[in-house]
């Protein structure tokens, strides 16, 4: 019996540092081929993470006791079983909450891939510094096509959607944006979506829509994604920045 005790001790610990290795790579994944901001709103799943802590701790204080005392510590094996059901209840009030969890998302640039990609229609490995002609074409056509179709207007929009649109592999569109350009798929096309409500909180004829009217018209789903990304590139919320607009308008 006490041998199964220490394997599942040891299969916990190994869990937990498994599940924080993949939320790191969910969050890579996530930064470098989507650009729906509530993709990345993972915090309570490093809260579970962290809830489980308290249960290594006991329970490993309760196998020291045994080796080194010969017998179980029964505070500790009552706290942890407490921990135990209180875990139970919170995993599943959270997973109850955040269904879309479930639906995953498919990482489309394997690093070997994107090594294997280089060369091709001229665009050079990850490593080579500079941009070559070949690959200023190619980055001006991703930039024309972001302005004259405006497909971050697509809240849902993806590495591989928009690859789709210009013709490109996806490989490809990894490299020219991630390497070349040295941005996050997220954060490029979040710009774009800022510009857009930039513009539209300057027109006056656009007076009259709220906040939460502009921040869906440009592809954003939800208010506090919005307000985190246009503070960062604004250094204002949506709000003090429509209301200095208008200030200067009014002087």
């Amino acid at each position: 019996f006490m041998i199964h005790q220490y394997y599942a001790f040891l299969l916990i610990v190994a869990h937990v540092l498994l599940s924080t290795v993949e939320l790191s790579r969910y969050r890579r994944v996530v930064m470098q081929e989507y650009s729906d901001q509530a993709m990345l709103e993972i915090n309570w799943l490093w809260r579970v993470i962290l809830a489980v802590v308290p249960i290594i701790v006991l329970w490993g204080l309760n196998l020291v006791s045994i080796i080194f005392g010969g017998h179980n510590n029964s505070t500790f094996e009552l706290a942890t079983w407490g921990f135990v059901i209180i875990f139970i209840y919170f995993v599943s009030f959270q997973a109850y909450r955040h269904k879309n969890l479930f639906e995953g998302v498919e990482d489309r640039t394997d690093p070997e891939d994107i090594e294997q990609s280089a060369g091709k229609k001229g665009i050079r490995a990850p490593e080579e510094s500079g941009i070559s002609p070949e690959e200023e074409e190619l980055i001006r056509k991703i930039k024309d096509h972001m302005v004259a179709k405006e497909p971050y207007l697509d809240a849902s929009l993806s590495m591989y959607q928009l690859a789709r649109q210009l013709g490109l592999e996806v490989r490809d569109l990894s490299l020219l944006i991630n390497h070349k350009l040295n941005k996050h798929f997220f954060d490029f096309v979040n710009e774009y979506r800022i510009k857009k409500a930039m513009e539209l909180f300057g027109d006056p004829e656009n007076q009259e829509m709220t906040v939460l009217e502009v921040l869906y018209e440009v592809g954003f789903n939800s208010k506090s994604s919005f307000n985190t990304v246009f503070k960062k590139y604004t250094g204002q919320t949506p709000t003090q920045y429509r209301k200095g607009g208008v200030a200067e308008a009014g002087s």
